[in-house]
């Protein structure tokens, strides 16, 4: 039996000045890149007023699906501390967290926000012993930041 197509809303702040844009706009850049069938939900986060052309396919992207029960998979893609304000509520969809941390311990706000999820993505294995080491029960997985490596050889 073929499985299921996975259907992904991303949930994440795209075209700000931010590194956690920035983030979220490789990752879904690459997502589309393998053909993943992708319905962005935007976080704000200052103005949206920052989208080289490289990344204008990700316009035709935000709030692609609006039919309830659609997606199959939900990431939330924020700060550790935030990502349950952006918990989809009432939905089947697995729901997953994919955030990072700079410093050795994990505010109990940010672990109490993330075991909310089924689970959790992390860019690096710090991250990953962090989370841990902190309380976060939820699966972690490693999953490094997408990088448009044409951009940064220019």
């Amino acid at each position: 039996m073929t499985p299921e197509p996975m259907r992904l809303r991303y949930h994440g702040t795209i075209a700000a000045h931010t590194g956690y844009s920035r983030a979220v706009m490789d990752y879904t850049m690459a997502l589309l890149h393998v053909g993943v069938d992708l319905d962005i939900r935007h976080i704000p986060d200052g103005e949206m007023d920052w989208m080289p052309k490289r990344y204008e396919p990700l316009l035709a992207c935000l709030n692609k699906h609006l039919e309830p029960g659609w997606p199959t998979h939900e990431i939330v893609h924020t700060i550790p501390g935030a990502v349950d304000r952006f918990l989809p509520k009432g939905t089947p969809s697995k729901k997953i967290a994919l955030t990072t941390w700079e410093t050795s311990k994990l505010p109990q706000r940010g672990v109490d926000a993330v075991n909310q999820f089924d689970a959790v993505i992390v860019p690096c294995t710090w991250n990953e012993k962090v989370f841990h080491a902190s309380g976060v029960k939820k699966p972690i997985e490693v999953v490094p930041h997408a990088i448009d490596t044409e951009w940064w050889w220019k």
